[in-house]
């Protein structure tokens, strides 16, 4: 067996195993996605493919000591700005980002950010965002 890029003529073929795997969560809006490449693994014919795009991931927050809250808002509306950005200019479709702040929980759709899951015992939230590039 190896691992190769998919060719252009497997496309078809890529849509069809991808939309008919089940539990696989696939999202077909990822495929045109400026970043996307497909992997084949195949051993004398197509076995397994899988997409794989690039992401963004906002890392963490390092706010001043002190930091007004009217501040803090302003400052979180242009770096995530500044995120969308840099994620556009580097054709980057998806940010992600993982918070236990509950200030910016409770701000993170106001965004533009959608919860992808939670775990209440620690506290955390995984969110994530689509960028247009277009």
């Amino acid at each position: 067996m190896n691992a190769r890029l998919a060719r252009p003529e497997e496309a078809p073929q890529v849509v069809e195993w991808l939309s008919t795997t089940e539990k696989n969560l696939f999202d077909p809006s990822l495929l045109g996605y400026p970043s996307t490449v497909t992997l084949c693994v195949e051993n004398g014919r197509p076995l397994l493919y899988m997409p794989l795009q690039v992401t963004l991931t906002m890392e963490s927050l390092g706010k001043m000591p002190g930091i007004r809250k009217r501040d803090m808002a302003f400052a979180l509306v242009e770096m995530i700005e500044a995120v969308k950005r840099f994620a556009k200019g580097s054709g980057i479709t998806e940010v992600y980002f993982l918070c236990v702040e509950e200030t910016v929980i409770g701000q993170a759709e106001k965004f533009g950010f959608k919860r992808v899951m939670e775990d209440k015992e620690k506290g955390m939230v995984l969110f994530t965002m689509k960028v247009a590039n277009g």
